[in-house]
């Protein structure tokens, strides 16, 4: 019964997950929920999906408010993950570890961090990156062992590029130089 009890817990934690602005499917292994403490313990195999946006991870943790809202997403171990901004960039990476924050629509990937742009050769590289979803604001931190590193390509706006100039000699009319060569 206790089992029973545990199971319908998480269930309805989890319906509180799909009842969010958008819907968010979690697989997994093993989940626990704690009632009390507001939190959904998820371990082995873990794949978070909410629209083109995954998540897969070793463990993850969901923090609820009082209403059974998500608050924050802790994923622990080999995160790696694909996110789509507002803007319609694609991004993908991976971090040792990550952390969600539902109201800020932000991600914090931590430890050993990397991202890139899908269909771009713009990479970051850091110890802490955080992108906020929606803005599209992205901070990167690195240590005094590992400097953060930014890689892209510069991609000039080509209706401003001006054309280029004709070449010029000191050639007359008759092929020669100027000084009569």
């Amino acid at each position: 019964m206790k089992m029973l009890q545990k199971w319908g817990m998480s269930l309805l934690l989890l319906v509180g997950l799909a009842l969010a602005k958008d819907q968010v499917e979690i697989t997994a292994k093993h989940f626990v929920a704690d009632e009390a403490k507001k939190t959904t313990l998820i371990t082995g195999d873990v794949v978070v999906v909410r629209g083109d946006d995954r998540l897969i991870t070793d463990k993850l943790t969901v923090f609820f408010d009082d209403k059974n809202r998500p608050l924050k997403y802790e994923a622990q171990g080999n995160v790696k993950f694909a996110i789509t901004l507002a803007d319609g960039r694609k991004l993908k990476g991976y971090s040792n570890n990550a952390l969600y924050d539902a109201p800020k629509n932000e991600y914090h990937l931590l430890g050993n961090a990397f991202m890139e742009e899908i269909g771009k050769s713009n990479t970051v590289k850091g110890e802490k990156i955080i992108i906020n979803r929606v803005s599209g604001f992205a901070n990167v931190v690195g240590d005094s062992q590992k400097p953060a590193k930014l890689i892209f390509i510069f991609e000039e706006d080509e209706s401003k590029k001006r054309p280029a100039p004709a070449p010029t000699t000191n050639m007359n009319e008759k092929g020669a130089d100027d000084n009569g060569s």
